[in-house]
Order: structure tokens, then C-alpha cells, then sequence
């Protein structure tokens, strides 16, 4: 499952170059035309929505029942499935990491509506 593997909620180098095929189609309907790098941001953020949940309902979905697989067959690649137990340290971790993307999204929502990024 690769679809969408440029979708992100985040600037990046694909967007650089989405933006340079939006700005040249917009050429053709008005010369004047010019915008930023951003310019694709919420288009991308909903792709990366809806990639995530169509994703996620077509692999549990159709390709899980496609390629079923025993706990015999998992045994003979050496899988353990005590190694998939979340240990109270991962869970701590998980907590951690779970409350620094709430404090980066409060950030970046602060300075969207208030900041630098409201320019």
C-alpha cells in the first residue's frame, strides 16, 4: 500500500514540485498568476486524510482476508508474539510522544491564527 506516499500535512520537496505543474496550468488560463509553495497545503492535508482511512479499510478489509496466514506459517519466520505486548515503558513513551504532537499542534494553531504564520 503506497498510495499516496506524498500526501502529508507538512511542507515538503513534493510540494515544491506540485506547485510548479498548479502555477504553469494557472499560466495558461492567466499570465499574472502567482502564489506560494503552499498553495496544494489543504488539498494535501485532505489527501492525507482520506489515503490514511481508504488505506486502512481496503488493507483490513480485502487484502488481510486475501493473504491469510496461520500461527503456524508466522512460527516458521521466527515470530514471537510476546514481542507485540506493550511493555509499561513503551506505553509511557507512547504517552510522551502522544502529548509533544498535541503541544506542536497547539504551537502551530497558536501561530496560525496569531503569529508569524498568520502573515
Amino acid at each position: 500500500m503506497a498510495a499516496g506516499f506524498c500526501a502529508n500535512v507538512l511542507l515538503g520537496l513534493s510540494d515544491a514540485l506540485a506547485y510548479g505543474f498548479t502555477e504553469s496550468a494557472a499560466h495558461m488560463i492567466d499570465p499574472e498568476y502567482s502564489q506560494f509553495i503552499a498553495i496544494n497545503w489543504y488539498f494535501l492535508i485532505v489527501s492525507c486524510i482520506v489515503l490514511t482511512i481508504g488505506g486502512t479499510i481496503l488493507v483490513e478489509k480485502v487484502m488481510v482476508h486475501r493473504f491469510p496466514i496461520t500461527r503456524e506459517e508466522l512460527a516458521k519466520h521466527d515470530f514471537d508474539e510476546n514481542a507485540a505486548i506493550i511493555t509499561p515503558t513503551q506505553k509511557k513513551g507512547l504517552r510522551a510522544a502522544g502529548l509533544g504532537f498535541l503541544v506542536f499542534l497547539a504551537v502551530i494553531l497558536v501561530l496560525s491564527f496569531t503569529g508569524v504564520l498568520a502573515e
